[in-house]
């Protein structure tokens, strides 16, 4: 269903004081019919007798055409003022919208959510949740990075870090056993450990 926009001063504008009331009724049976069959406002001859029973409506016509209500299209049609209505174009989105959320419901009280909203079903939204509540997120950067981790090194880059607080020799120990290597004199290219480190210094 659309609806006709009547504003309360539509009888009191200077073209339609003009007419007679004959003339004006014709005019809101016109938009009346226009906005059903969602012409955009063409109304053409062969409908005139099926919206009103004037006595004359070849005299109404001539009437709204003359002040400029009515603008003729074709030799069997007019333009009505549209300015006040909804394009047609819009009406019927609105109601494929309509018709769409419509066909939703109904499958969603047949049991199918296959089309359901998460945020407006609960079926929906517990698959959902449960689908991803064992994930474990990729990490996918940035790394941290700085004095205390410098670039290239790590776990991953196979950086094996001393025991926070532990003595020289049993960090040595710890890190000789993670990483596989003896103490060995820093040279350069012997590890990717840093000179720093105490596997290093304990083979000085």
């Amino acid at each position: 269903m659309t609806w006709t926009k009547l504003p309360d001063d539509a009888l009191d504008r200077q073209p339609e004081l003009s007419v007679s009331r004959s003339a004006r009724l014709l005019n809101i049976e016109a938009m009346l019919r226009c906005n059903r069959t969602l012409s955009n406002g063409v109304i053409t001859r062969t409908e005139l007798p099926r919206i009103s029973d004037s006595p004359d409506l070849e005299a109404d016509v001539s009437e709204l055409v003359g002040a400029g209500i009515w603008s003729p299209v074709t030799a069997d049609s007019w333009q009505v003022d549209w300015t006040d209505q909804e394009d047609a174009a819009k009406v019927r989105e609105r109601r494929k919208l309509t018709a769409d959320r419509q066909r939703r419901w109904r499958q969603h009280a047949s049991g199918d959510h296959s089309e359901c909203d998460p945020k407006r079903c609960n079926v929906t939204r517990d698959r959902t949740r449960d689908a991803t509540r064992y994930e474990t997120p990729t990490r996918t950067g940035p790394f941290r990075t700085g004095p205390d981790r410098p670039e290239g090194t790590g776990q991953d880059q196979g950086h094996v870090p001393a025991l926070a607080g532990a003595p020289p020799s049993l960090a040595t120990e710890e890190a000789s056993a993670r990483l596989g290597r003896l103490p060995h004199p820093w040279s350069g290219d012997c590890c990717p450990l840093p000179e720093t480190h105490p596997i290093h210094r304990s083979a000085s």
